[in-house]
């Protein structure tokens, strides 16, 4: 499981996934989905979710997701999957805490 950095509950802000670092190689990014995974709350919103630029990959090799809300001191956590251009199916949970700086 990865997890992002930590928001604020009214921050908006988005989360790149840089799926170079899980043996994708040359392969390009398809399709992705994102699906929420026994949230504690509906508190978090998920603005978007879809193929983007992240920093050290190609455009078509990261995920992009935009977060807004959440309740203070819950943790949310997320299933990411990805097919690709070569027919791969690659998976990760990631999670993200609720707090104040």
């Amino acid at each position: 499981m990865s997890a992002w950095p930590f928001k604020e509950p009214g921050e908006v802000l988005d989360y790149g996934y840089n799926w170079t670092t899980r043996g994708l190689g040359t392969d390009t990014i398809a399709s992705t989905t994102l699906s929420p995974q026994d949230w504690p709350d509906t508190a978090l919103v998920i603005i978007s979710h879809g193929v983007g630029p992240v920093q050290g990959a190609l455009t078509n090799q990261g995920t992009v997701t935009w977060l807004e809300g959440g309740t203070l001191g819950n943790r949310y956590t997320m299933l990411i999957q990805i097919i690709t251009a070569g027919g791969r199916t690659f998976e990760d949970m990631v999670s993200i805490l609720i707090q104040d700086r």
